[in-house]
């Protein structure tokens, strides 16, 4: 039988928390996460820095994912690789803990292989920040940054193709099909 969970982890950028159940794409995550076929975590940083904010709901919100930290063994390559992210994302220097925040995050999803969720950046107000060092950051560093509904996308797409060879391998093996197959995806079509 084949493997539910599909794709990397997903680290979720502390922008992306959906406590008011706000970010359609968050929520679509969310469940596919609860259901077991995606990871979605957050960092041990981004989680104590939703531990700080003065809203209980965002406090809450934080303790209902899991964190993932990461270090290399290795002193001198982990300098050298937080010396490289930082570098891309902020040219200038290290400004401020947030700032510190999203180099780790980085750090962490290069660690883990994962993907990087949020809506820092690549805007008018904001040409810079994660989403503006994307493609930067996946082809020196290896991490992929998205946004959510792009995220969502690629999940969706993910568990289509697991889910249809999951039904090819049920039917050539003679055996009853998962019960983890996501029949309502299976009729989307990929434009959606």
């Amino acid at each position: 039988m084949m493997r539910q969970r599909v794709g990397q982890p997903f680290i979720a950028d502390s922008n992306r928390v959906n406590s008011r159940g706000a970010l359609p794409a968050m929520t679509a995550l969310r469940k596919w996460a609860d259901a077991g076929d995606i990871k979605l975590v957050y960092t041990e940083e981004i989680q104590a820095e939703l531990e700080r904010c003065r809203n209980p709901k965002i406090r809450t919100a934080s303790r209902e994912l899991s964190a993932l930290f990461a270090k290399s063994l290795d002193d001198d390559e982990e300098e050298d690789q937080r010396g490289r992210i930082t570098r891309i994302l902020f040219p200038n220097g290290l400004r401020s803990d947030n700032d510190r925040v999203d180099v780790d995050t980085i750090r962490v999803a290069q660690l883990w292989t994962a993907n990087v969720i949020t809506n820092d950046g690549a805007s008018k107000t904001q040409p810079g920040g994660i989403l503006g060092a994307a493609s930067r950051l996946h082809r020196e560093i290896g991490v992929q940054v998205m946004r959510d509904f792009e995220a969502e996308k690629l999940v969706a797409r993910l568990i289509r193709e697991r889910d249809r060879l999951e039904i090819l391998f049920a039917a050539k093996e003679g055996r009853d099909v998962a019960a983890w197959v996501r029949w309502e995806l299976l009729h989307e079509t990929e434009q959606s």
